[in-house]
């Protein structure tokens, strides 16, 4: 199997494509990348930013360029020796228009191959159609207003509401040629009638119907017939009432819906993988595309989504071969670790992004950081409880139709064993307690008894609802016995139900935590991240050490994330922010200047509330751009930040139900304050302090990133600084002419002659800091892979006084050695506003092993100088010379 050196994360739309990706290749190699990590590439939705809306996973999309393009850039970087990494995404497609496999379960219905292949409970909620929620009003509205109505064109019959264009069923045909005889002899009638339900003969029989009306220029006659049924309301409701679907109002999905969803998107429709057929016929192309080399690896999206990941995992494997590099998108939470049965190499890295950010969180001051927020915001908050408060309200409001699914599922079942004697609304009530106190994204049951973790979780959950419904312990007793596999159920029952509540469980914590308490616990935005928890605080260094010696053993393949696609901010902005962990007495000071200040700006004194207004200070100062010029783009991308974060949190404003008015005045807070000459006296020297600090936690960042355990992952224009808001901010197009021109500088210079290193530091907030940081260390990963990938992680044991102030770890393989050194943010506000840092007062550190086998000579990767340490390290020369160190061995010799 080949693994990667580093990974370039590419997001492909019609604005960057397989031919703008040739273009840059010759830059990647430069900057050590031997991996494209590619968004998906298969047939998504007309101008798809992203790609996750896949309509044809047999097609690749036309927009990027196609099969065409996408085999002559891989046989380019084949050339190269580079590598493919392909995200893939089997838990759901876009329920769009142009979806092939739904238009043909709209037309076929049941004789539809592709009927069960799309998760849709047929029999519940709708009378054995899909509610297909795409209308701004309930449906008698839109046929009364003739918003609704069916149409004729190239596709032939359709159902149009605005410019979406829903096929119709086959019966549909006849309906409307026997209430019409001016433009059809009686052999088309009886030919949709007597249709047998054969695919080839459907799409015969259409096509040569089309042709009919075209060639006898009929157009006009069928135009005159469906106008008749579309003024009439109730031939229009008789026509609906013949298709496989209805068509309903979109809000009514937060009640009710009878198909599984991406999240709470209803655009994406759940497909059945753990169905032999659909796995078979849905990776059909990514199979043929693995087998010719086109794709190196592939990165599994949503594992959490689907029915049984396991056996998933394990048919993927089969499919594609032992060879073939597997990652798969998985949130592990502090403690969990990956199932041991999954055939994979590892994660997408937001467990290592996770514990990475905390590790430049000063620990020491959590509880001082919590009273002080609780003061600004005028009142108590726990974390965990609004955490379990937010997933409540999720399954009540925004995921009640998926709830209801479940809960029909579980009466079903208790009705089967007949098990009665308990009260259905409470043991509702237990249930969505249970889920919503689930402490991780999911459990994965092969069978009962379950493992040791897996009962710890349940049992976690189980006391996590009790403390909160110590009313329904009777109810939560039995759900905890049921998911246990103890209750008096059929076992295969109880199997069953149980992955289908983890079918949910895992977009209840994203859209309960990710999407709405992340927008709501904004005591320190830097820990709202994904894969993270704004309950925790920083961590010591002993724990991360421990953290990397496990992931050597057991995660070493997986990437080393600290930025992605769906990060909630850019990977430089939460540096800055974690140093606020370390002066929470004056931030907090601040942030009161700053309330007080702008109360004479303010339109409404209540709008933002405090806890908007927090958050608002810590945005601004997250990705103040370096040279604090707050333009108009920089203003209306925050404006827009500010607004998405207001619907996210889902207090004053919704997606579902936006208050403009209120969204309007928050924003126009924005705009003032960054315009607001007071504020700015007092916000622009503290956000220059705060990102000069922030860029020397950056920087150890990328360092670590690099050259600890597991691939380093970069996100597409991220080796600059990265201070972009959420989604679609952190999509903006990149700048490529300016890095490939920055990286021909940086190579020209092999040792610091000329002061190179010194214009870099001077120069710190254009980045080519941080550029040169990832490129160097890059380098040395290159061309020492196996030590990287294979090698010890070896600890560091630093001595008190430069606790939580110094990281220091070495890798090592046979006679090689590379030592890595960082700062962290422990005293590091007392340090001097520019570089080369000055005054550290870090003094010697002892590089020692037990068996005293550490090299005494050293050249230092950055500087190009030459150490000997004689067992120690003077650690303000080091960081004096550059703010990160990277030392390799130059010599096998011991002390």
């Amino acid at each position: 199997m080949k693994i990667p050196s580093s990974t370039y994360r590419i997001q492909f739309s019609s604005a960057f494509n397989f031919k703008n990706l040739a273009a840059i290749l010759d830059y990647l190699q430069a900057f050590n990348t031997d991996t494209v990590y590619a968004s998906p590439v298969f047939q998504a939705r007309q101008g798809s930013s992203h790609g996750y809306d896949i309509v044809n996973p047999h097609q690749i999309n036309e927009e990027l360029g196609g099969m065409y393009w996408l085999k002559e850039v891989r046989e380019e970087m084949t050339q190269r020796g580079m590598m493919w990494l392909q995200d893939i995404v089997p838990n759901h497609m876009a329920l769009d228009t142009n979806n092939p496999w739904l238009n043909d379960v709209w037309e076929r219905g049941r004789q539809s191959e592709y009927y069960h292949f799309f998760d849709i409970d047929w029999g519940r909620g709708a009378h054995g159609k899909v509610l297909l929620p795409v209308l701004g009003e309930p449906l008698d509205e839109a046929v009364s207003q003739h918003k609704l109505k069916v149409d004729f064109g190239d596709k032939g019959f359709v159902l149009r509401y605005f410019d979406q264009q829903f096929m119709v069923s086959s019966e549909t045909y006849a309906f409307i040629l026997y209430r019409e005889n001016g433009f059809s002899d009686d052999s088309w009638k009886l030919r949709f009638k007597n249709y047998p339900g054969v695919y080839l003969k459907w799409v015969q029989l259409k096509s040569a119907f089309i042709r009919y009306i075209h060639e006898n220029n009929l157009l006009g006659e069928v135009e005159k017939s469906l106008k008749r049924i579309n003024s009439s309301f109730d031939e229009l409701k008789e026509l609906i009432d013949i298709q496989y679907y209805i068509p309903a109002y979109w809000k009514e999905t937060e009640s009710r819906i009878n198909y599984r969803r991406f999240f709470t998107i209803n655009e994406l429709i759940g497909l059945r993988m753990e169905d032999q057929n659909v796995f078979e016929t849905y990776h059909k192309v990514i199979r043929e595309l693995c087998a010719a080399g086109i794709f190196s690896g592939l990165r599994v999206d949503h594992i959490d989504g689907l029915f049984h990941p396991s056996q998933y995992l394990q048919e993927l494997r089969k499919s594609v071969g032992e060879e073939m590099y597997i990652l798969v998108e998985k949130i592990l939470h502090l403690g969990e670790t990956l199932p041991e049965k999954w055939a994979v190499q590892g994660t997408s890295g937001y467990d290592f992004m996770a514990l990475l950010n905390h590790l430049f969180v000063s620990p020491d001051h959590r509880d001082v950081f919590k009273q002080g927020y609780q003061k600004f915001i005028s009142r108590s908050v726990d974390c965990e409880k609004e955490a379990y408060e937010k997933k409540l309200y999720i399954l009540n409001y925004r995921m009640k139709g998926e709830l209801e699914n479940l809960w029909s599922i579980l009466n079903d079942l208790l009705t089967v064993n007949h098990i009665a004697w308990f009260e259905d609304q409470k043991v509702k009530q237990a249930l969505t307690s249970f889920l919503a106190a689930f402490p991780v994204y999911r459990i994965y049951p092969d069978s009962f008894p379950l493992s040791s973790e897996q009962s710890h979780q349940l049992g976690v959950a189980y006391e996590t609802a009790l403390r909160y419904e110590p009313e329904l312990k009777r109810e939560l007793d039995f759900l905890q016995t049921l998911f246990k596999g103890q209750g008096n159920l059929h076992p295969s029952h109880m199997v069953y139900f149980v992955r289908r509540a983890q079918q949910l469980t895992g977009p209840l914590a994203a859209k309960g935590l990710e999407d709405t308490l992340f927008y709501n616990y904004n005591m320190l935005l830097s820990l709202n991240e994904v894969g993270d928890s704004p309950c925790g605080f920083g961590t010591e260094d002993s724990t991360f050490h421990k953290s990397m010696q496990e992931r050597m053993r057991y995660l070493s393949h997986s990437l080393n994330a600290t930025a992605t696609h769906d990060t909630k901010r850019g990977e430089d902005a939460r540096a800055r922010l974690n140093v606020l962990s370390e002066m929470p007495s004056e931030w907090f000071q601040k942030v009161d200047e700053w309330h007080s200040l702008n109360q004479k700006i303010r339109e409404d004194k209540d709008i933002p509330d405090k806890n908007e207004e927090y958050f608002i200070y810590q945005a601004l100062l997250g990705s103040m751009p370096f040279d604090l010029n707050a333009d108009a783009a920089f203003v209306e991308r925050s404006r827009a930040y500010v607004q998405k974060s207001l619907r996210e949190a889902k207090l004053h404003s919704s997606w579902s139900s936006p208050d403009v008015q209120y969204e309007q005045a928050v924003m126009d807070f924005v705009s003032a304050i960054v315009n607001h000459r007071g504020f700015r006296e007092s916000f622009d020297p503290f956000c220059h302090r705060i990102s000069f600090y922030g860029s020397i936690l950056s920087l150890g960042q990328s360092l670590i990133k690099v050259t600890a355990p597991g691939i380093p992952d970069i996100y597409q224009g991220t080796e600059l600084w990265d201070l972009s808001y959420v989604d679609p901010d952190n999509r903006r197009a990149v700048d490529y002419e300016q890095r490939q021109e920055y990286l021909t500088e940086m190579k020209a210079v092999e040792k610091d002659e000329g002061g190179y290193l010194l214009r870099l530091m001077k120069n710190y907030q254009d980045g080519k800091i941080k550029m040169f940081t990832l490129w160097r260390a890059l380098r040395e990963r290159a061309w020492q892979q196996a030590l990287f990938t294979q090698g010890d992680y070896v600890p560091i044991n630093m001595a008190e006084r430069l606790k939580n102030k110094v990281l220091a770890f070495l890798r090592r393989s046979n006679d090689i050695w590379y030592l890595i050194v960082v700062l962290l943010p422990a005293g590091i506000v007392k340090r001097s506003l520019s570089y080369p840092l000055q005054n550290l007062e870090l003094g010697k550190c002892f590089v020692d092993l037990p068996d005293g086998s550490v090299p005494t000579e050293w050249l230092n990767v950055f500087t190009g100088k030459e150490i000997t340490t004689a067992g120690g390290l003077d650690l303000d020369d080091l960081l004096m010379a550059f703010p990160v160190a990277l030392l390799k061995s130059s010599f096998n010799q011991t002390f």
